[in-house]
């Protein structure tokens, strides 16, 4: 097994159950106070070296809520307020004036194109998203990214796909403004703070900044609240139509399909950026210039490392289990001169042979795959053994497909039954399949040992969902069942 993705697996001790706290007390109470120990601890937690579960929280998911964090606990809330969020349908266009006291006109500063695509602005991306002409597609687009506020946003009790993503957003728009204003409490107690709106007039955007976006350290570099009160200059390369789609809920599909995706920070604050090594957990042995000289120095827009089993988190459709460290890359495929988007290819690069295949980001009309989920369900001892379920879904010679995990999420029944809930899912073509579980720690799970293993046979067809269940005794092998509860909370 390599190790090559980090020694320090120990320090998952602390985190495990720091995530669903911090997350929680936020969506409940993201408008109040914030205990100064959750602030400290959440610093910490990002500050680890040691790896963490994907299932947890991505570093840039984190980083992104724990600055929103720092902006809330760096304001006292009077006691007893919350931050006024006001809704666009609500305002009246003075009422919107007045909440954007400084908007900064888009200028001449911004480029006419970078990375050989011209530049767009928001109004021309959202067009071409009305005309179906950017689905699997990228375009470079202008605008500010304002500096927003983090308010109450209740979550879904289940895995939620990145696409879905709703609590830590950023805007993108064509005018700058302040995403939020701070005023002195009456009382002297502290600062009242509340949310505003896009000015009347600005067209603005939703992107997801996801942890393979390429040079997003550019953004934070300049996240000066003092240098940039109405947001950053800057320009992104973004698709929409990326196959995370399928992972979402039937009826939130279309939704995903939606989402801009930011594939690169290619400009911002009057500079162009370059891709540098992500601050990542594992080890990678290529370089960027490596992998520029693999794909293609010109077209190279984006490029994170990551353990194998992480990989179909990014593109469900590169089936890939194991602790190998493998690059998820993306790259633009053609130049044609009278159309704003560029076609997409995305790669997988294996650090350690340096081969590469890519599949277009496009997904075909004929792609229609099945979705299996897996979810387990641990009859609960006297002592707290730490173990986690673990399954990898398999062709029937035993060839690897993918690894899948449980969720974050999880609840108990009064029979001592701990439920927990299944995390990404795994997309298949239509056939065959066999899939395992096992219960091991963390650090463990790419043992090729499994203790308490047990093993069955499934069939998939296209657009079907199947869920299977592992049911754990206390101790020894488990066995497969139908569901026994649902795969949400709530």
């Amino acid at each position: 097994m390599s190790d090559r993705h980090g020694e320090n697996d120990e320090a998952l001790v602390g985190l495990e159950p720091l995530e669903p706290r911090l997350r929680g007390y936020l969506h409940a109470r993201g408008a109040v106070d914030v205990p100064p120990e959750f602030a400290a601890q959440a610093l910490e937690g990002v500050r680890s070296d040691g790896p963490r579960p994907w299932f947890f929280a991505r570093r840039w998911t984190a980083v992104a809520g724990i600055a929103a964090l720092l902006v809330l606990a760096a304001i006292t809330f009077a006691p007893g307020s919350r931050p006024n969020v006001p809704v666009d349908e609500s305002l009246r266009p003075s009422d919107a004036a007045q909440a954007s006291p400084t908007a900064t006109e888009l200028d001449d500063e911004f480029p006419d194109s970078v990375l050989g695509m011209p530049v767009l602005s928001v109004g021309d991306a959202n067009a071409l998203l009305v005309e179906g002409r950017i689905y699997g597609r990228a375009v470079a687009v202008k605008g500010y990214w304002i500096h927003a506020m983090l308010h109450s946003c209740p979550r879904p009790g289940r895995f939620q796909n990145p696409l879905e993503e709703r609590c830590i957003r950023q805007d993108f728009s064509s005018i700058g403004y302040r995403g939020f204003t701070c005023t002195e409490s009456s009382d002297g107690s502290g600062l009242l703070c509340h949310s505003n709106v896009a000015p009347v007039g600005a067209r603005t955007l939703e992107p997801l900044m996801l942890i393979e976006t390429g040079a997003k350290e550019a953004l934070w570099r300049n996240f000066n609240e003092d240098s940039y009160p109405d947001g950053i200059p800057s320009v992104l390369i973004v698709h929409v139509g990326d196959p995370r789609a399928w992972q979402c809920p039937s009826e939130l599909r279309d939704e995903c399909r939606r989402q801009f995706v930011v594939d690169r920070v290619a400009w911002t604050a009057g500079a162009g950026s370059s891709l540098t090594m992500p601050d990542t957990e594992v080890r990678p042995e290529l370089s960027i210039a490596e992998l520029e000289i693999i794909i293609g120095e010109a077209s190279l827009i984006s490029a994170q490392p990551m353990l194998a089993s992480d990989a179909p988190a990014v593109d469900p459709r590169f089936q890939a289990s194991g602790d190998d460290i493998l690059w998820i890359a993306r790259s633009l495929r053609d130049t044609l001169v009278n159309d704003p988007t560029r076609a997409l290819d995305v790669w997988l690069v294996d650090d350690e042979t340096a081969s590469a295949r890519s599949i277009g980001l496009e997904q075909p009309a004929d792609y229609q795959p099945g979705e299996f989920r897996a979810q387990a369900a641990e009859r609960v001892g006297p002592i707290d053994h730490h173990l986690i379920p673990f399954f990898r879904v398999e062709l029937p010679d035993g060839t690897p497909v993918q690894d899948l995990f449980v969720s974050s999420y999880s609840s108990s029944r009064g029979d001592s039954v701990s439920e927990q809930h299944a995390g990404l899912p795994a997309l298949l073509e239509p056939g065959t399949y066999v899939v395992r579980a096992w219960r091991t720690a963390y650090v463990n799970r790419f043992v090729s040992e499994h203790p308490d293993e047990c093993v069955t046979e499934f069939d998939i067809a296209a657009l079907e969902v199947v869920r299977l269940e592992a049911a754990f005794p206390v101790t020894g092998a488990c066995s497969w069942r139908e569901p026994t509860f649902e795969d949400s909370l709530f």
